[in-house]
């Protein structure tokens, strides 16, 4: 008797790339762009993602710039930004809009790992139904 596996290898593979881009998401040591994904700016009358109304730019090791394509989009964006709650610092200045990303306490990195385990769990169940539908 022959086996499929092919639903079952394409829900996993599906659960794993969701699991790698929600752990890019998690704030390490290091500033990246990646972190800021997530936020949503109210631009144009409606809820757009960041990345397709500014360019995010690595300034140094915990800070970023982002650099709105519509200067009047800038408040909207530094609200996105704050209301997102990421706990980075946002200012804004001439060249953009800067974000800096304080040093990483015991305790907020007690935090991070109790929200990757939640992530990891997430990821765990979606996969279990397929599992048990393959057997």
């Amino acid at each position: 008797m022959a086996y499929d596996f092919k639903p079952l290898e394409t829900k996993l593979a599906g659960s794993k790339d969701w699991l790698s881009r929600e752990y890019q998401g998690l704030r390490t040591g290091r500033a990246t762009p990646a972190i800021l994904d997530g936020v949503k700016v109210s631009a144009y009358g409606s809820q757009m993602p960041l990345n397709q109304v500014a360019t995010v730019r690595i300034e140094g090791a915990r800070s970023l710039v982002v650099q709105p394509f519509d200067t009047s989009l800038a408040k909207d964006i530094e609200r996105g930004i704050a209301d997102s709650d990421l706990g980075v610092g946002v200012s804004s200045d001439g060249s953009g809009i800067r974000v800096s990303f304080p040093e990483l306490t015991g305790e907020r990195r007690e935090q991070m790992i109790k929200l990757a385990k939640g992530k990891l769990e997430d990821a765990r169940t979606t996969v279990r139904p397929a599992r048990e539908e393959c057997w």
